[in-house]
């Protein structure tokens, strides 16, 4: 869950910052091309001062972030380390895992779904997999792509496997016993009648998908959402490594404040509901494509669109997104085993922002946030 000061992005509009979407070209004349590129210096040298000095702070190894500003160049920026045993410098776009940003890939594969006849919103879940959670026949694609079903989290929940994954991380899980572990518990509801955010529907959102697609997971996001946006820093992966320039993360494990390295991890564990991997450019590029209307057809849009409330103060939640207390502000983040992510775009303006970093807690809304701040006083 993320939480946006009530100032924050109102400063911002309050700025008069225009924006463009994403594939806009700069201007032609090259005095402004200029006068953009030192302002663009000018702003990259005070926000590589304020990350040096957070991950300092925060005791964070590494951090990175990519800004696409309207009729301004992006900003892509790192600090700190990928790897601290190296010493290896973290580089603007290093890998990393995105926890639950895999949300927004796993709904938009849902709604590709739908509208190519392959399943209907309002299925139920028996329909697709019969016996699988109890209150099947009640509960629909549209209850579990909004929180809405009911379902237990098998991670966090009472009997959730948290602490075994922090023990074992790398122990393969089937997609079906991480749904019976959340079945096994009580429904936190009936069907529809409250928020409550739960892992265990996103991974039976991952099994519908295969059903409907007749192929795998991997290969229908890959095919359908990260190939024709040439997303080449983005991907499903099928085992614990993280291959190329990536960031190593890190977590307190025995509550010591000492930092274990948990990289290697067995993405079976949170698959359709977190497994994906991508850098900070690939998920600004996502972000501008997915809420812009690249993606979705209209319908669609308006379902993703379909907010309920989360019981949060002025926070909502659609088909794998948040809507925050700001107008036209929507995203999502994602935490896990070492490493937090933030992805976050502005529907009026078109600005899109994505941090990511290698320790967990802290968070890294709390990095977009402060940044936010400081491009309000640009």
């Amino acid at each position: 869950m993320c939480f946006f000061f009530q100032g924050t992005l109102k400063s911002i509009m309050a700025a008069c910052i225009v924006l463009t979407f994403f594939g806009c070209n700069p201007p032609e004349d090259e005095n402004v091309k200029k006068e953009m590129y030192y302002h663009k210096k000018e702003f990259e040298v005070k926000l590589q001062q304020y990350l040096d000095n957070k991950i300092k702070t925060l005791k964070i190894p590494g951090v990175s972030l990519y800004i696409d500003i309207p009729g301004q160049l992006p900003v892509s920026i790192s600090a700190g380390v990928s790897d601290k045993d190296a010493g290896t410098r973290l580089r603007p776009l290093d890998r990393f895992r995105i926890a639950s940003v895999t949300k927004t890939f796993t709904a938009a594969a849902v709604l590709l779904s739908a509208e190519k006849g392959l399943l209907s919103l309002d299925d139920s879940v028996e329909k697709w997999l019969p016996g699988s959670v109890p209150n099947a026949k009640k509960i629909t694609v549209r209850h579990l792509l909004q929180h809405t079903s009911g379902i237990s989290d098998y991670y966090q929940g009472e009997k959730g496997i948290k602490k075994q994954v922090s023990s074992n991380p790398l122990k393969v899980w089937t997609p079906g016993e991480l749904i019976e572990i959340g079945a096994s518990m009580s429904p936190l509801s009936d069907p529809g009648q409250r928020w409550a955010y739960s892992n265990t529907g996103y991974v039976m959102l991952g099994l519908i998908i295969e059903k409907a697609w007749g192929t795998s997971y991997k290969n229908v996001i890959h095919s359908n959402l990260l190939e024709p946006l040439g997303l080449n820093d983005t991907y499903v992966p099928s085992d614990k490594v993280i291959p190329g320039s990536h960031a190593h993360g890190y977590a307190d494990l025995s509550g010591d404040g000492v930092l274990e390295d948990v990289t290697d991890l067995e993405p079976s564990v949170i698959w359709s509901a977190g497994g994906m991997i991508s850098n900070t450019k690939d998920l600004v590029c996502w972000a501008k494509a997915l809420y812009g209307g690249n993606v979705l057809n209209e319908k669609s849009m308006k379902e993703m669109y379909s907010f309920t409330d989360t019981g949060y103060e002025n926070i909502q939640y659609g088909f794998g997104v948040y809507k925050y207390p700001q107008e036209g502000i929507v995203g999502h983040d994602g935490d896990f085993m070492g490493f937090s992510s933030q992805m976050l775009y502005d529907i009026n303006s078109k600005l899109a922002i994505a941090v990511l970093t290698n320790r967990l807690p802290p968070h890294a809304t709390d990095i977009v946030i402060e940044v936010l701040q400081l491009l309000s006083q640009q």
